[in-house]
């Protein structure tokens, strides 16, 4: 004999959320938003504050932070930036005279 338990209500939500974000990554997006919006249609939810400009000029910041930390990272994995003592990838780095020698760029 199988028994099925009940399910509370937040279990049904969470197991909606995960169906629609198996199913399609905008149905995910419909079943998070549509609740926001239709609360703020109806007066139930505030409309969301502006941000000051202080908060704002803050988060730029951080975005830029984070971007140029990004280029950093992907100029240095690619080979574009060496850092002291290293050597690009690819490079052999205990190669003998008379031997072949580096990869161009070592």
């Amino acid at each position: 004999m199988i028994v099925r338990r009940m399910y509370s209500v937040p279990e049904h939500i969470t197991m909606f959320g995960a169906t629609a974000a198996r199913t399609s990554p905008l149905a995910c997006l419909v079943a998070g938003t549509a609740p926001v919006l239709l609360a703020r249609l109806t007066g139930k939810v505030a409309p969301p504050r502006p941000w000051s400009a202080t908060a704002r000029k803050r988060t730029g910041q951080i975005a830029g932070v984070i971007v140029a930390g990004s280029w950093v990272f992907q100029l240095h994995r690619f080979g574009f930036l060496q850092t002291a003592g290293r050597t690009m990838p690819g490079c052999r780095v205990n190669w003998r005279p008379g031997s072949a020698g580096p990869p161009a760029g070592c």
